[in-house]
């Protein structure tokens, strides 16, 4: 059984019987508490945000494992979700594998942003082995469609209403991500389509198309554009000890410039990526002031992925993904990416043999 928040210790909730605060399965608040709560707020005139919280592709779990296994995962998914929100708010489980949370006091959108990144990277890092059969990875994650009260709506049903079409259109994004709600930007948000908008096969085969047929060069650079393209990427390059190339660039850089950077300032890239932020280089004191802190403040870089490839003349270098936003990085991009480098460092070792 999972522990229930200290929030629910509120003299609000003394009015409704143990069966009634709690989801009978996972033993987070029920609907009808969450629901309560918010009107609750709301008729006390006190802000909130409200998130809306789907599990990626679960039902492949149900069908490949079973329910007794979805809802297992589910139970170690909403311990993460618990432990990250803590007293900041109220979780619990709206339907199936969708949850939510009230979460009182937060209205400025970077705090919004914040708890929302926090709770998708706490659970796109929490490894469940036995899941690997059904989704061929250890690892979960989340769409979030969020809201806020009064910002966005007077009522609990408008402030549902437009985290469902944020949570919809995350879906629409390609999934793994979340969405706060912007009227200026999502007001015409319809539920019509569902799911990601490319065909991740149909791009991978592209990708290896390219490098069956076309030069080295010619196929990381049109490689990149696709994939630039598809994701509405900022920026594109290749690095080693002596060059670094300019493979894509987004037609709206906003602001947004391009740096070189040697290798040496990229400390220590582990395993096959590294994903950086620039707002955790800068709040740590030991890389405030690093060459790689300064060159993504100085061209508004917020977020990179650096993967490593191994050049034709076999030097390991880097193949730079760059982003003007901070972001939460979605499997299926670092999917391509990845088939990118590796498919590069493949040509490119054939390459070297033939000479």
């Amino acid at each position: 059984m999972v522990d229930m928040q200290a929030i629910l210790s509120d003299p609000f909730f003394s009015q409704f019987s143990e069966k009634e605060l709690y989801d009978p399965l996972t033993h987070a608040a029920s609907k009808e508490t969450l629901l309560a709560f918010a009107q609750h707020l709301i008729d006390a005139k006190e802000p909130f945000a409200f998130f809306f919280i789907d599990f990626d592709n679960f039902k492949k779990i149900n069908d490949t494992l079973g329910h007794m296994i979805g809802d297992r995962a589910l139970l170690e998914c909403l311990a993460v979700i618990l432990k990250r929100v803590g007293r900041q708010g109220l979780v619990g489980r709206y339907g199936g594998d969708e949850f939510a949370v009230v979460a009182p006091g937060f209205q400025e959108r970077q705090d919004v942003w914040q708890l929302a990144h926090d709770v998708s990277e706490d659970i796109r890092q929490y490894p469940i082995d036995y899941l690997k059969p059904a989704l061929l990875t250890s690892h979960i994650t989340l769409t979030i469609g969020i809201s806020r009260f009064p910002k966005d709506g007077k009522s609990v049903y408008e402030i549902l209403d437009l985290a469902d079409r944020s949570l919809y259109r995350g879906k629409e994004k390609g999934k793994n991500c979340f969405i706060i709600y912007d009227p200026e930007i999502h007001k015409n948000i319809k539920r019509s389509i569902i799911g990601p908008s490319d065909d991740l096969s149909n791009l991978i085969h592209n990708l290896f198309e390219l490098f069956e047929y076309e030069p080295l060069y010619d196929a990381l650079k049109k490689a990149s554009d696709l994939a630039g393209n598809t994701f509405k990427t900022s920026h594109i390059s290749y690095f080693d000890d002596e060059t670094d190339i300019s493979l894509y660039e987004s037609p709206n850089p906003d602001g947004m410039t391009y740096k070189s950077i040697a290798p040496k300032h990229v400390h220590g890239v582990t395993g096959k990526y590294r994903i950086i932020y620039f707002k955790k280089l800068d709040a740590d004191p030991e890389t405030k002031n690093c060459t790689l802190a300064k060159m993504m403040n100085e061209t508004r870089v917020q977020s990179m992925i650096l993967f490593h490839v191994v050049g034709p003349n076999g030097k390991p270098g880097y193949y730079r993904v760059d982003s003007r936003r901070e972001r939460i990085w979605r499997d299926d991009e670092i999917l391509i990416y990845q088939a990118i480098a590796d498919l590069y460092t493949f040509a490119s070792k054939k390459l070297s043999g033939k000479k």
